[in-house]
């Protein structure tokens, strides 16, 4: 059930318990130990990152190097450091990203915006060393976007109980292994979804739903003699798909045109035909309705 809250004193309300429950969390993890501040004068300094987005991204793509945010409301930084800065870069402008990962230095970046925010190269180096440069920089100065001491890890942070309870319960299933019959129950029902959706459709096409009729005059590829091989790795030479109720036969020269025909993925053919799984399709009959048949399928 959904409520909709239509008091403004309320939505005010519980707009400012949220926020008062963010600035105690915050609080408890910003990394405080009584150093100084960084003071150095970066290899590159962007003054606005909003502004200057595409040409932080295009300069630095390429690169590996230790970095800064600083925020110009109210001077906290966050040091960070990366091997791919490409890859780096596009997450931290990526503001789906990384609104689903409740760190300092994002939500603050969500909360000011980008154009509040300075972005600079304190370093650039080789990727192996970026890690190591960046524990330099918090070994002797606090950052307070920074949750942990320890550079590339969460070495020293502590988490809620609220989620060392998660975390407990998410242990306790390690090692839990399914029943044979309840894998099996799953691959049913997957199956059963799979075939329902080409059911459905099937029900859009009115016309390429003969697939025996359609292609009854399919002969197998002449000049090869053909030997039963379900395996992945060897060329397949031809696909034949027998109906089970009437023993009628038709062949396709290769993988993608049978999986065409049989509308399904070209791992999916091949499983039928490795485990030789009865294989339904859909046809219409003499009075246009959609009637099922069950093939078997066969590599060569």
């Amino acid at each position: 059930m959904f409520y909709k809250f239509t008091d403004k004193n309320l939505i005010n309300s519980r707009f400012t318990y949220k926020k008062k429950l963010w600035s105690i969390w915050s609080a408890k993890r910003f990394l405080s130990r009584g150093f100084p501040n960084l003071k150095i004068k970066a290899e590159k300094y962007y003054e606005n990152a909003l502004l200057q987005k595409i040409k932080i991204i295009i300069e630095n793509t390429e690169k590996a190097f230790v970095y800064r945010w600083t925020n110009k409301v109210n001077g906290k930084e966050y040091i960070g450091s990366t091997a791919n800065g490409k890859k780096r870069l596009k997450f931290y402008f990526d503001k789906g990203s990384i609104q689903r990962v409740k760190t300092p230095i994002y939500m603050a970046l969500l909360k000011y915006g980008y154009e509040n925010f300075t972005f600079e190269i304190l370093e650039y180096c080789k990727p192996e060393d970026a890690v190591g440069l960046e524990q330099k920089y918090l070994d002797k100065y606090d950052f307070s976007y920074n949750l942990n001491a320890q550079a590339n890890s969460n070495l020293g942070y502590k988490h809620t109980e609220t989620t060392l309870a998660k975390m407990k319960g998410r242990q306790n299933l390690k090692g839990y292994k399914h029943s044979k019959e309840n894998i099996q129950k799953a691959i049913e029902r997957q199956k059963n979804k799979e075939t329902l959706k080409r059911r459905k459709r099937a029900e859009e096409k009115m016309d390429q739903l003969n697939l025996f009729n359609n292609n009854k005059n399919n002969k197998p590829v002449s000049n090869i003699t053909l030997q039963k091989d379900n395996s992945s790795k060897r060329r397949i030479l031809a696909v034949k798909i027998t109906a089970i109720l009437t023993n009628e036969s038709i062949y396709f020269n290769s993988v993608r045109e049978a999986r065409l025909a049989l509308d399904i993925s070209d791992s999916l053919l091949r499983s039928y035909a490795k485990k030789s799984e009865e294989f339904t399709i859909f046809e219409r009959d003499s009075s246009n309705q959609i009637v099922e048949r069950k093939v078997l399928i066969s590599l060569f």
